[in-house]
């Protein structure tokens, strides 16, 4: 959320004083923030948020924009065209460059060791990777590759994590990629 308040200060929009200053969240507990629903600041929380709606989805756009280059990086040429093949497809339909944005905001582009279990990652770079080239349906692809990898993350993880729980939801909000 700073990164989003900075970028639309940026860009010349017009952010709450108190907004501008928060260093994060500015309410510390759920508690804390679930008593402010109705206040005076969770209503120009509300008004700010819907103000900047254009602003969000350039941010969100750039976002995706920016981490290309950063999964491009680490891979070898053939790597990088089969990726850049598959994004290029994705990109060229509005079922398939919102899945790229939600999987980046939702996984991460997995470029970090953070993105990884037992050296396997799960982010945006990973399902690229995995997803076939030549796919009569490039989105549908995408989501099975993507499902495959979530799976791969749930094997992989801690057993303390317990991961297994969140699959049926991650699975769901794959198949919204689906829908037009």
């Amino acid at each position: 959320f700073p990164a989003l308040v900075a970028y639309i200060k940026e860009q010349g929009g017009t952010v709450p004083d108190w907004i501008a200053a928060a260093k994060g969240c500015p309410w510390s507990t759920r508690e804390e923030f679930q008593a402010a629903l109705d206040s005076e600041k969770m209503r120009e929380l509300r008004q700010f948020l819907y103000d900047s709606r254009e602003f969000q989805a350039r941010f969100i756009v750039q976002r995706l924009e920016d981490s290309l280059p950063q999964m491009l990086a680490a891979l070898d040429r053939q790597e990088k065209r089969h990726v850049m093949t598959v994004y290029r497809q994705m990109t060229k339909s509005p079922q398939g460059l919102y899945a790229l944005i939600d999987y980046l905001n939702f996984k991460g582009p997995g470029i970090s060791a953070s993105e990884r279990y037992a050296g396997q990652g799960w982010g945006l770079l990973q399902v690229l990777q995995r997803t076939p080239v030549k796919s009569k349906h490039v989105v549908a692809a995408f989501v099975e590759a993507a499902s495959q990898i979530l799976q791969e993350r749930v094997k992989n993880a801690p057993k303390e994590r317990n991961e297994e729980r969140w699959l049926k939801g991650w699975q769901n909000r794959l198949q919204t990629y689906l829908k037009d």
